[in-house]
């Protein structure tokens, strides 16, 4: 026995469950109306490129109506629009020009813009640098500075430790009496 996505589906669906039940006919009617709308889209644009002899052929085929309402547009009205223009070739090869022109303009100005931000940055970068090397000097001033005051530093306090010494050894009992016997000629 052969069954079908759809005999599946009932089955599951009968017995409680939650199932999807396909078309088949459904997937073909979708892929030919994708087709159909591509076939469509590609004659408008034909009609479109070739708007000229598309043209002759209306007005061929034109049939006089009896009276048609008079109408006064304002201004808003007779300006026109992208989709009411309509162009030949000769007016088409202008307007790419045209819009080469104002890509390259834009691009021109695109690089003006950047020659701009690159001499901002130029110039930033060089502050930087100029503020590191003057930063870098003072720092080596302050430190030759640190380093002359720490060597005075240092021989005053080897002459505090001479004087210190020297103190305590005159400061002394035994030297006092050695000096009042020998040089004083006093007796203990």
């Amino acid at each position: 026995m052969i069954t079908t996505k759809q005999e599946n589906g009932r089955q599951i669906l009968n017995q409680g469950g939650v199932a999807l039940l396909e078309r088949e006919d459904v997937k073909q009617n979708y892929s030919e109306e994708i087709s159909f709308d591509k076939q469509r889209m590609s004659e408008n644009l034909e009609r479109l490129l070739n708007y000229d002899k598309y043209l002759e052929e209306a007005v061929e085929e034109t049939v006089v109506v009896d009276k048609v309402e008079e109408y006064s547009p304002n201004d808003v009205d007779i300006t026109p629009t992208d989709t009411t223009m309509q162009f030949g070739e000769m007016d088409s090869e202008i307007i790419r020009s045209e819009l080469r022109i104002e890509a390259e303009e834009q691009a021109e100005s695109v690089k003006a813009k950047g020659k701009v931000y690159l001499i901002v940055y130029s110039v930033l970068v060089t502050v930087v640098l100029a503020l590191i090397v003057l930063n870098t000097s003072i720092l080596a001033s302050i430190s030759a500075t640190n380093q002359a005051k720490q060597a005075e530093v240092d021989a005053l306090q080897a002459q505090f430790l001479q004087l210190q010494e020297e103190y305590n050894t005159i400061s002394s009992d035994d030297y006092v009496i050695n000096i009042a016997q020998n040089e004083y000629n006093m007796v203990k």
